[in-house]
């Protein structure tokens, strides 16, 4: 689970006594979602400002997406546009991110390191946010993500939608 308040990442075990362990600790990001790889080796975690994966074999990170290089932030990818992220799921080979401030939801493909927006809500589309691929669907204030059974449901202020594949979001 991510730790917001205390700019950490921690595991809780599932026993007649719980006992949590601080995976990750740093004063510069606050932690806010975390998604696992099927293989269970990787956990993907977003923080306000990029995108970390941290590997559960070796308990080492680093990260895959950034805003910036301040504090020796060696990223594979930088986007100096990251406003807030919020959560992220994982598909296959792609991490699926919110970005609440931007009004955005987009891709990063672990393939190729490669960054397309999928869904722009109108304050986006006004700030200029048309990278990689055409908006499948439009969104505002995107809170939390889930995927289930291949459907992605995206929590916004008073709505749920859902992205089913490449068709158009429907609000439910």
């Amino acid at each position: 689970m991510t730790d917001f308040d205390n700019h950490a990442l921690r595991m809780v075990t599932k026993s007649h006594i719980p006992h949590v362990t601080t995976l990750i600790k740093n004063d510069h990001k606050k932690y806010m979602g975390v998604t696992q790889d099927p293989e269970g080796r990787y956990l993907y975690i977003t923080y306000t400002e990029g995108l970390e994966r941290y590997d559960l074999r070796t308990n080492t990170s680093i990260d895959i997406v950034s805003k910036s290089t301040r504090y020796n932030n060696n990223a594979l990818m930088y986007d100096g546009a990251v406003k807030h992220f919020i959560g992220s799921i994982l598909l296959t080979n792609l991490v699926i991110i919110a970005d609440d401030q931007r009004h955005l939801l987009f891709t990063v493909d672990l393939t190729t390191n490669t960054i397309s927006t999928i869904c722009t809500g109108v304050a986006g589309q006004l700030a200029g946010h048309r990278s990689g691929n055409a908006s499948l669907c439009q969104l505002n204030w995107p809170r939390t993500l889930v995927e289930l059974n291949g459907d992605i449901y995206i929590g916004e202020q008073g709505q749920i939608i859902m992205l089913r594949g490449k068709t158009l979001c429907s609000s439910l």
